[in-house]
């Protein structure tokens, strides 16, 4: 057979194992005959003529899988390269990136290290916004693969919130957590972010939703405790992998937001409660609060007032008075003289209420005023107003507010002793005329009166707050006062009228051979002095008041 065409219609059986040994030529050497089979030495793969084209006998390329997917916070000059496994790599292959808009993009190195191994380099033109890309790898023979979707030039999530930032504070019971500072990332990229806590924790019955908002009923919160917690924000820009960015960030619990105690005689006033205190007690505070609800308790602390002294003598000194509430009514002269709110703590605080001092059937030293005590805060006791001078007697006392002296004597006791910022107390009056009356005891806001001929010095006057500081008994409208100081005894017998008490329950001065009035109780109200030959009288208790917002 000298001519292969002798085949035709023959039923041709090839024998052996060795294989066909085809025609083989270079591309060159083709020749274009419909149907001819040959081998291509210069591709080495078998290649077949259909009439207009020669095609190749082979297996297309496949890929596995690429490494890394992901390339983050592309800087545009730092390429990546990108590992491409797979089958079927032939020498002479090319690969492009395919942009979401179809872009076509060339790697900047194309490196193929075996049949199954490609490395490609990252073209500088890529950016995050034409990703996802394909790669499509294209074998000498034409036969190509893509592998779609599978690299992302993306960016990482940004927080914007200062890492360790307090976000606020929850409280039991809590359901709306949009008070909360939000936690939210962004991407610039604008790929779906996902949220999750992946360290630390936060308050019992919260969780974080996936859309990074808080959701959930708080429960078994009990005293104050400072939650940290890392949020974790991601973003999918290729199916099956993720950028992640995470930030640390802290919040509050409290079993409420506002202060919780008890103690005391217990009244609301407004969004205020308010405890107050006629002797010794205890403020238990349970919960210290918030301050988006409330930390701080207000007081009002009144010592004892000062006792009126025996026999022309002067009116003892209103207890000493400290507050920090802003506002409250002057019966003198205006002073600023609110203090610092003290700062609640989950404690007990212990409380004196300071007695009156007591006022002698004889002249004598003993009559000062107790003090009252809350938390740092220490009222002093008023002071004891001194008698005549002759025949020499017990001298007047300083303290909250000064004693006033007797009939004879020009000095009187000092107020805000010891001293205190700002002062809780002012001066006694003046006794000093001889014969004459006794010198009225200093008040919370006004000096105590000198005496005038036979007739007593009035007793200064003390300072006037609302009535959310508790009530005194004293008719002024929607003011009670306290730390009035005691009026001056009388002179000469048969003459002259005992001073005033000083608007804050201090007593009047006593008239010829009578005791002063008492300080009227829990107002601090110093004593009125006696009357010649008269005995003194007891300076009134002091009160202790403490206010804090509850709702």
């Amino acid at each position: 057979m000298s001519n292969l065409k002798d085949f035709k219609n023959k039923n041709t059986e090839f024998s052996g194992t060795t294989g066909i040994d085809l025609p083989e030529g270079t591309t060159a050497q083709r020749v274009n005959t419909t149907g001819t089979l040959r081998f291509n030495s210069d591709t080495g793969l078998s290649e077949y003529y259909t009439g207009t084209v020669w095609k190749v006998v082979d297996n297309p390329p496949t890929v596995a899988l690429i490494s890394p997917k992901i390339i983050s916070d592309f800087d545009g000059s730092t390429l990546t390269d990108i590992t491409v496994t797979g089958t079927n790599f032939q020498t002479g292959l090319t690969v492009k990136f395919i942009g979401a808009d179809d872009t076509e993009y060339t790697p900047a190195v194309t490196t193929r290290n075996s049949d199954t191994e490609v490395v490609v380099r990252q073209n500088a033109s890529m950016t995050a916004a034409n990703s996802p890309y394909d790669i499509v790898i294209t074998n000498s023979s034409g036969l190509s693969v893509t592998f779609a979707n599978q690299l992302a030039v993306d960016t990482t999530p940004t927080f914007s919130l200062a890492a360790d930032t307090n976000i606020g504070t929850v409280t039991n019971g809590q359901t709306n957590f949009t008070s909360l500072t939000s936690i939210l990332a962004n991407d610039a990229d604008g790929d779906t972010i996902t949220y999750s806590v992946t360290a630390g924790s936060i308050p019992t019955g919260m969780s974080l939703n996936t859309t990074g908002t808080f959701a959930g009923t708080v429960s078994g919160q009990g005293v104050s405790t400072e939650y940290t917690f890392t949020v974790q924000a991601s973003t999918e820009p290729v199916s099956g992998t993720t950028i992640t960015a995470t930030r640390q960030y802290k919040m509050n619990g409290v079993s409420s937001l506002f202060i919780e105690a008890t103690g005391g005689t217990v009244t609301e006033d407004g969004d205020y409660k308010v405890h107050t205190f006629t002797g010794d007690g205890c403020l238990v505070v349970s919960n210290a609060g918030d301050p988006a609800g409330s930390t701080t308790l207000d007081y009002l602390v009144v010592a004892g007032g000062g006792g009126g002294n025996a026999d022309n003598s002067g009116g003892g000194g209103g207890g000493g008075v400290r507050f920090s509430c802003a506002t409250f009514t002057n019966a003198g002269p205006s002073s600023p003289r609110a203090g610092t709110a003290v700062t609640a703590s989950a404690t007990t605080y212990p409380i004196t209420v300071g007695g009156g001092g007591t006022g002698p059937s004889a002249a004598s030293s003993v009559g000062k005023g107790s003090d009252s005590i809350f938390s740092t805060i220490t009222s002093a006791g008023g002071g004891l107003g001194s008698p005549c001078s002759a025949p020499a007697h017990a001298p007047f006392s300083p303290g909250g507010s000064g004693g006033g002296s007797g009939q004879g004597v020009p000095s009187a006791g000092n107020g805000n002793t010891p001293p205190v910022s700002p002062p809780q107390g002012s001066n006694g009056g003046s006794g000093a005329s001889n014969p004459g009356g006794g010198g009225g005891g200093g008040g919370f806001m006004g000096g105590g009166g000198n005496q005038s001929g036979n007739n007593g010095g009035g007793g200064g006057a003390g300072g006037g707050f609302p009535t959310a500081f508790g009530s005194n008994g004293q008719p002024c409208g929607s003011s009670r006062y306290y730390g009035g100081g005691g009026g001056g005894g009388t002179g000469q017998t048969g003459s002259g009228s005992g001073g005033s008490g000083g608007l804050g329950g201090g007593g009047a001065g006593g008239p010829n051979s009578n005791a002063g009035t008492a300080g009227t109780g829990n107002t601090g109200g110093g004593a009125g002095g006696g009357g010649q030959g008269g005995p003194g009288a007891n300076g009134g208790s002091g009160i202790v008041v403490i206010r804090y917002k509850f709702q």
